[in-house]
Order: structure tokens, then C-alpha cells, then sequence
């Protein structure tokens, strides 16, 4: 099953440049569940959530690549709890700041 995804930039990310790894990128990651809000970052994974507990039993794995802040995989944890659902996420970035940071803020 694939979804709409929107289009995104081709230019290089400054949260994928491992040099930044200093307080301007902590705040940026504590910024990331706003910015998704504010942008509706998290709309079209609700909803493909939901055809996926619809379509799978009601349990879904899920691999978040690239997950920042880890403030997707939470939410995805939460609607699936409400839904009546199961949902098992893993939550994976390349940055080691990054992951100290996802870590620390879901504990």
C-alpha cells in the first residue's frame, strides 16, 4: 500500500549535516512536534495509520527512518492506543545527538 507523500526540497538538509551538533540543533528538534503541528506534518500519517489498522487487524510494525525528535513515532503510539489498535514503532536516525535527544525526551 503507498501513499501520497508531498513533495519535499532536493537541497540538503541542515539537520543531515552531522557537524551541527551543538545547542542550535537541540533547539531545533525541541521546535520539530510545533513545526509539525503548525504544517500539518502529521495529518497524512494519521490517516494512513488509520487505513493501516483498518486493513492489517488492528496491528501495525512501522519503521520511522530519519525520525528527529522521535515526536512522530509517539503521536503514531497514541492514535493507535485510541483507535483500539497495536502499533510497534521503531524509531531510527543517523545522528548520534540526535538519537540522545530522541531518547531523552521519550523517557
Amino acid at each position: 500500500m503507498f501513499f501520497d507523500i508531498p513533495r519535499r526540497a532536493l537541497g540538503r538538509e541542515w539537520m543531515d549535516d552531522f557537524d551541527v551538533n551543538d545547542d542550535t540543533l537541540e533547539r531545533t528538534l525541541r521546535e520539530l512536534p510545533r513545526l509539525n503541528r503548525w504544517l500539518g506534518g502529521y495529518g497524512p500519517v494519521r490517516s494512513g495509520l488509520r487505513e493501516l489498522l483498518r486493513s492489517r487487524g488492528r496491528t501495525v510494525s512501522i519503521l520511522d527512518v530519519g525520525s528527529a525528535s522521535a515526536d512522530l513515532p509517539v503521536r503514531i503510539v497514541g492514535w493507535a492506543r485510541r483507535a483500539g489498535g497495536s502499533v510497534s514503532v521503531t524509531a531510527s536516525d543517523a545522528n548520534p545527538v540526535t538519537v540522545a535527544f530522541a531518547r531523552r525526551s521519550v523517557e
